[in-house]
């Protein structure tokens, strides 16, 4: 028989208890008494059941505090995924702002170098330039023109997530506008930008209202750019790509004279 564990006072009701069982084996007729003993060892049982209880509502514990860090570790990453494709876009975005300006200023001395080439010539030649960069409220204008440019090389033009866009109107015999348009390429906006380039001539409908006739894509290849390209090598590269979708639309121009 094994003597339960515990204090010098548990151990003493122990042997109190054992005496009295031991007087009932020997003398019944003393009518020594079990039922401190074997309060005892239920008491003893029942103790060891709570430790145990207490054992697996530790475990539970442990586990549930598992599941809370990593359900905290998932969120993290979700966060950090989200942070770094953010922060993607935004490294396309500062790129597409400076190229932005390139092709303004490029447009700009086109539209000035026409205007000088036909001064002598026609009095009422109307040149000029329009842009909508970043937060300006006509972004959305030219819906129609980009998706279409889009439709016809080939590829998904996303206009929701960014959009800004230059124009280069010539209104010299006819109307033609030349349409630069960055924006995002495909569904799902994580850092990969495009600019397309088309020319169209612009006329009064029947009502009197504009219609866009003759829409013409002005290069095969749209440029693509994206957070992993450099600057001193997007810049030349983007500047080439400008100069032929201008050689392009100045033959468009001269087409419809």
């Amino acid at each position: 028989m094994t003597i339960p564990s515990g204090t010098l006072r548990e151990r003493a009701v122990y042997i109190a208890a054992l005496e009295d069982a031991v007087s009932e084996a020997i003398a019944p007729a003393n009518r020594g008494d079990l039922s401190s003993l074997i309060n005892l060892f239920a008491k003893s049982q029942k103790q060891a059941f709570l430790r145990s209880l207490g054992l697996s509502e530790q475990v539970l514990s442990e586990t549930r505090r598992a599941q809370v860090i990593l359900a905290a570790i998932a969120d993290k990453l979700q966060q950090n995924q989200l942070g770094s494709v953010q922060e993607k876009c935004q490294k396309s975005e500062s790129f597409a702002a400076i190229l932005f300006d390139i092709a303004s200023q490029r447009f700009q001395e086109i539209a000035n170098d026409i205007k000088l080439s036909v001064q002598n010539l026609l009095s009422d030649a109307a040149v000029f330039t329009i842009a909508a960069p970043v937060g300006d409220r006509r972004s959305h204008y030219h819906r129609y023109q980009v998706v279409e440019t889009a439709k016809q090389l080939g590829y998904f033009a996303n206009l929701r997530n960014y959009h800004t866009w230059i124009q280069l109107v010539i209104n010299i015999e006819t109307s033609v506008t030349v349409l630069l348009s960055f924006h995002v390429l495909g569904h799902e906006y994580r850092g990969l930008l495009i600019c397309n380039a088309c020319a169209y001539h612009r006329d009064n409908g029947e009502e009197g209202e504009p219609t866009i006739s003759d829409l013409q894509p002005l290069t095969d290849s749209p440029f693509q750019f994206s957070y992993a390209d450099e600057s001193e090598n997007l810049i030349p590269r983007f500047q080439k790509w400008l100069e032929d979708v201008i050689v392009t639309g100045l033959e468009y121009w001269n087409k419809s004279i």
